[in-house]
Protein backbone atom coordinates (compact mmCIF):
# COMPACT_ATOMS: atom_id res chain seq x y z
CA UNK A 1 0.00 0.00 0.00
CA UNK A 2 3.04 2.46 -0.15
CA UNK A 3 6.68 2.78 -1.46
CA UNK A 4 9.70 3.38 0.66
CA UNK A 5 11.46 6.54 -0.24
CA UNK A 6 15.02 6.02 0.91
CA UNK A 7 16.13 3.70 3.92
CA UNK A 8 14.68 2.84 7.06
CA UNK A 9 16.16 4.14 10.60
CA UNK A 10 15.65 2.22 14.17
CA UNK A 11 16.05 4.70 16.66
CA UNK A 12 17.40 3.90 20.20
CA UNK A 13 17.79 6.18 23.43
CA UNK A 14 20.97 5.06 24.63
CA UNK A 15 21.16 4.49 28.95
CA UNK A 16 21.11 7.89 30.65
CA UNK A 17 19.94 9.67 27.45
CA UNK A 18 17.32 12.38 27.72
CA UNK A 19 13.87 11.07 27.15
CA UNK A 20 12.77 11.07 23.28
CA UNK A 21 9.17 12.73 24.27
CA UNK A 22 10.39 16.40 22.82
CA UNK A 23 12.50 14.96 19.99
CA UNK A 24 11.76 15.02 16.08
CA UNK A 25 12.73 13.08 13.60
CA UNK A 26 13.97 14.22 9.91
CA UNK A 27 14.53 12.75 6.55
CA UNK A 28 16.16 13.77 3.34
CA UNK A 29 15.57 12.18 0.33
CA UNK A 30 16.40 12.53 -3.58
CA UNK A 31 13.47 13.69 -6.05
CA UNK A 32 14.45 10.52 -8.38
CA UNK A 33 13.49 8.16 -5.03
CA UNK A 34 9.82 9.51 -4.86
CA UNK A 35 7.37 8.50 -7.59
CA UNK A 36 5.94 10.98 -10.06
CA UNK A 37 3.50 12.41 -9.00
CA UNK A 38 3.39 10.94 -5.08
CA UNK A 39 6.09 13.92 -3.70
CA UNK A 40 2.96 15.78 -1.82
CA UNK A 41 2.00 12.56 0.14
CA UNK A 42 5.16 11.66 1.62
CA UNK A 43 4.50 10.94 5.45
CA UNK A 44 6.75 9.45 8.11
CA UNK A 45 5.62 6.19 9.26
CA UNK A 46 6.44 4.28 13.25
CA UNK A 47 6.06 0.41 13.63
CA UNK A 48 4.71 0.20 17.05
CA UNK A 49 5.53 -3.65 16.90
CA UNK A 50 1.78 -4.61 15.21
CA UNK A 51 0.83 -2.03 12.55
CA UNK A 52 2.05 1.10 10.71
CA UNK A 53 1.39 4.50 12.02
CA UNK A 54 0.97 7.66 10.05
CA UNK A 55 2.80 10.82 12.23
CA UNK A 56 2.06 14.09 11.86
CA UNK A 57 4.60 15.06 9.11
CA UNK A 58 5.78 18.57 7.74
CA UNK A 59 7.23 18.44 4.38
CA UNK A 60 9.83 20.93 2.76
CA UNK A 61 9.61 19.86 -1.36
CA UNK A 62 12.32 22.53 -1.88
CA UNK A 63 14.46 21.14 0.25
CA UNK A 64 13.06 17.25 0.54
CA UNK A 65 13.35 16.99 3.89
CA UNK A 66 10.45 15.38 5.91
CA UNK A 67 10.08 15.58 9.81
CA UNK A 68 8.04 14.60 12.31
CA UNK A 69 8.17 14.12 16.25
CA UNK A 70 9.46 11.20 17.34
CA UNK A 71 7.12 8.37 18.92
CA UNK A 72 9.23 6.66 20.89
CA UNK A 73 11.91 4.31 20.30
CA UNK A 74 11.70 1.57 17.03
CA UNK A 75 11.44 2.19 12.99
CA UNK A 76 10.69 4.81 11.53
CA UNK A 77 10.54 5.29 7.25
CA UNK A 78 9.29 7.59 4.38
CA UNK A 79 6.65 6.46 2.70
CA UNK A 80 4.77 7.35 -0.12
CA UNK A 81 1.42 6.34 -0.18
CA UNK A 82 -1.89 7.69 -2.61
CA UNK A 83 -4.85 8.60 0.21
CA UNK A 84 -8.45 8.09 -0.40
CA UNK A 85 -10.68 9.22 2.51
CA UNK A 86 -13.59 6.98 3.16
CA UNK A 87 -16.08 9.12 5.77
CA UNK A 88 -18.53 6.79 6.50
CA UNK A 89 -19.40 3.47 8.17
CA UNK A 90 -21.22 1.73 5.51
CA UNK A 91 -20.98 2.39 2.06
CA UNK A 92 -18.26 4.73 0.03
CA UNK A 93 -18.02 5.99 -3.44
CA UNK A 94 -14.54 6.37 -4.44
CA UNK A 95 -12.43 6.53 -7.89
CA UNK A 96 -9.42 4.10 -8.46
CA UNK A 97 -6.68 6.97 -9.15
CA UNK A 98 -3.96 4.53 -10.02
CA UNK A 99 -2.52 4.11 -13.30
CA UNK A 100 -2.13 0.51 -12.98
CA UNK A 101 -4.72 -2.21 -12.69
CA UNK A 102 -4.47 -3.97 -9.36
CA UNK A 103 -6.32 -7.59 -7.77
CA UNK A 104 -8.65 -6.10 -5.35
CA UNK A 105 -7.14 -7.39 -2.18
CA UNK A 106 -3.61 -6.40 -3.55
CA UNK A 107 -4.88 -2.77 -4.07
CA UNK A 108 -6.88 -2.74 -0.54
CA UNK A 109 -4.48 -4.28 1.35
CA UNK A 110 -3.87 -1.00 3.16
CA UNK A 111 -7.69 -1.90 4.89
CA UNK A 112 -7.66 -5.58 4.59
CA UNK A 113 -9.63 -5.57 7.91
CA UNK A 114 -12.24 -3.04 7.47
CA UNK A 115 -13.90 -3.90 4.04
CA UNK A 116 -16.32 -6.10 2.81
CA UNK A 117 -17.64 -6.19 -0.37
CA UNK A 118 -16.71 -4.34 -3.24
CA UNK A 119 -18.86 -3.12 -6.51
CA UNK A 120 -17.53 -1.99 -9.68
CA UNK A 121 -20.14 -1.18 -12.96
CA UNK A 122 -18.69 -2.72 -16.21
CA UNK A 123 -19.91 -3.31 -19.62
CA UNK A 124 -23.43 -2.87 -18.68
CA UNK A 125 -23.30 -5.30 -15.44
CA UNK A 126 -22.25 -4.78 -11.63
CA UNK A 127 -19.08 -6.82 -10.65
CA UNK A 128 -18.55 -7.75 -7.23
CA UNK A 129 -15.44 -8.59 -4.71
CA UNK A 130 -17.14 -9.77 -1.22
CA UNK A 131 -14.45 -11.24 1.03
CA UNK A 132 -17.39 -14.24 1.97
CA UNK A 133 -18.09 -15.25 -0.85
CA UNK A 134 -16.38 -18.23 -2.68
CA UNK A 135 -13.31 -17.35 -4.53
CA UNK A 136 -15.42 -18.85 -8.19
CA UNK A 137 -18.41 -16.28 -6.79
CA UNK A 138 -16.71 -12.98 -7.47
CA UNK A 139 -16.41 -10.94 -10.78
CA UNK A 140 -15.09 -8.38 -9.79
CA UNK A 141 -10.63 -8.84 -9.84
CA UNK A 142 -9.21 -6.01 -10.34
CA UNK A 143 -9.35 -2.63 -9.39
CA UNK A 144 -8.56 -0.16 -12.61
CA UNK A 145 -7.68 3.33 -13.06
CA UNK A 146 -10.51 5.42 -13.38
CA UNK A 147 -13.50 3.56 -12.47
CA UNK A 148 -15.41 4.22 -9.85
CA UNK A 149 -16.07 1.53 -6.88
CA UNK A 150 -18.65 1.46 -4.23
CA UNK A 151 -16.93 0.36 -1.18
CA UNK A 152 -18.45 -1.01 2.45
CA UNK A 153 -16.69 -0.34 5.26
CA UNK A 154 -16.94 -1.28 8.77
CA UNK A 155 -15.83 2.04 10.41
CA UNK A 156 -14.39 5.76 8.48
CA UNK A 157 -10.98 5.26 7.54
CA UNK A 158 -8.58 6.38 4.80
CA UNK A 159 -7.57 4.09 2.10
CA UNK A 160 -4.04 4.22 1.17
CA UNK A 161 -3.18 3.21 -2.27
CA UNK A 162 0.76 2.68 -3.83
CA UNK A 163 1.49 4.37 -7.00
CA UNK A 164 1.81 3.03 -10.31
CA UNK A 165 5.02 4.15 -10.48
CA UNK A 166 6.50 1.17 -8.23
Amino acid sequence: WATIVGQAYRLLASRGAPPLDTASISFQYLGREVPAGEEIWLAIYYWDGEEWGKLPTTLDLDYNTAVAPVAGPGLYVLLASLEIPLPQAGWNLFAYPVQASRPVTEALLSIQEVYTTVYGYEAGAWLIYDKTLPPLLNSLHTLDFGRGYWISVTHPITLNLKGAGT
